[in-house]
């Protein structure tokens, strides 16, 4: 699983451990010495992994529950199987249960070109399969709506499940503000094409070409080599080598000090299935710059402002008008803690109970 989902599941199986009406059983296949595997009344299963030069983790999968329904018939079957990521096993309903749920998040598969020969066999997977799925959830309204009209699965099987943050409970670390000194816009994300962090660099530099004291753009995520060629000649450019900050491998800390301190937090993408940034962002006080054809405005709402951001212009004129008009953040800035109580894992647990004693 990637940070993001690694991170929303954590919490969420926390989060269900807390109530006394659930068991929970983490299957996995290795062993782990994150925090979540030592809660007390979580049970394991952890797969052997079978010594194979290719697939290893689906045949030793597969071998595991195949050896379980021939010689183990006395196994009792789970009330519900829910897988947290998106990169479902081929004939992942071996497993005994009598639910099955996936987080599939939202329609990916079927919308970003960037996407790996695997994440399509995946998708496939799944839309083969579709008889043994109970429910498919996405993490916004706007996620589910695309898992229908764009991925194609059944509506009456797609169900919306806002995942939630803690991120508000991070510690701040105080390690940057030697790098960072004064104003500043931030913005956390991945560099591929779909993330349009090269446009916001674009709309940031025409902007500085208006007014040179605008606040200084910290760029936080993981860099990808083959695909950000131009952004990279960009931030090498005289006018921005010195008011664009690149950081990367943050402690959650430290993106919390971020997030903290600055005027606001910018997320670019022209296509996300939630935007776990932005609440993040929020949970911190932090407001939101955000795409308005995709979820990130949907999950900010009050507490953002909402452009196009295919449109550089637009995002430049933004910019100077955040940069000359301090009581917008302050404005925005007020509404992050009623979107943030709208998120809590309270919320998410209670919908997930209902859906299951729904079907």
């Amino acid at each position: 699983m990637n940070s993001g989902t690694a991170r929303v599941a954590t919490e969420l199986v926390s989060e269900l451990s807390k109530r006394d009406d659930i068991n929970q059983t983490l299957i996995h296949f290795n062993k782990s010495h994150e925090d979540v595997y030592k809660i007390d009344g979580i049970n394991e299963i952890i797969i052997p992994l079978i010594n194979f030069p290719v697939m290893k983790h689906f045949i030793s999968f597969l071998y595991y529950w195949i050896k379980i329904f021939i010689f183990d018939r006395n196994f009792e079957k789970f009330d519900l199987v829910f897988w947290h990521s998106s990169r479902i096993y081929p004939l992942f309903f071996i497993v005994p249960s009598r639910k099955v749920f996936i987080n599939l998040h939202d329609a990916n598969a079927r919308i970003i070109k960037e996407n790996t020969f695997w994440t399509q066999v995946f998708y496939w997977n799944l839309r083969l399969s579709i008889r043994m799925i109970d429910i498919i959830f996405g993490v916004s309204n706007d996620a589910c709506s695309k898992l229908v009209s764009v991925a194609k699965f059944p509506e009456s099987k797609v169900r919306c499940l806002y995942p939630a943050s803690n991120f508000d409970k991070i510690t701040s670390i105080d390690s940057l503000s030697h790098k960072i000194k004064g104003k500043y816009f931030m913005c956390v994300s991945r560099w591929q094409s779909f993330k349009n962090v090269e446009n916001l660099v674009k709309g940031y530099d025409l902007a500085l070409r208006v007014d040179v004291n605008l606040p200084k753009l910290v760029l936080v995520g993981k860099q990808y080599n083959s695909s950000n060629s131009s952004l990279k000649d960009l931030l090498t450019s005289k006018q921005l080598i010195n008011k664009i900050i690149v950081l990367q491998d943050l402690k959650d800390g430290e993106l919390a000090f971020l997030f903290d301190n600055a005027e606001i937090n910018i997320t670019p993408s022209i296509h996300e299935g939630f935007g776990l940034s932005v609440l993040e962002g929020i949970k911190r006080g932090c407001p939101s710059l955000d795409h308005k054809f995709t979820s990130t405005s949907e999950v900010s709402g009050k507490a953002g402002i909402h452009i196009d951001m295919t449109s550089v212009s637009e995002i430049s004129e933004t910019l100077l008008y955040i940069a000359q008009n301090p009581r917008v953040i302050e404005e925005l800035r007020g509404e992050t803690q009623e979107i943030a109580d709208k998120f809590k894992w309270s919320n998410t647990v209670d919908n997930l109970i209902d859906v299951f004693k729904e079907n």
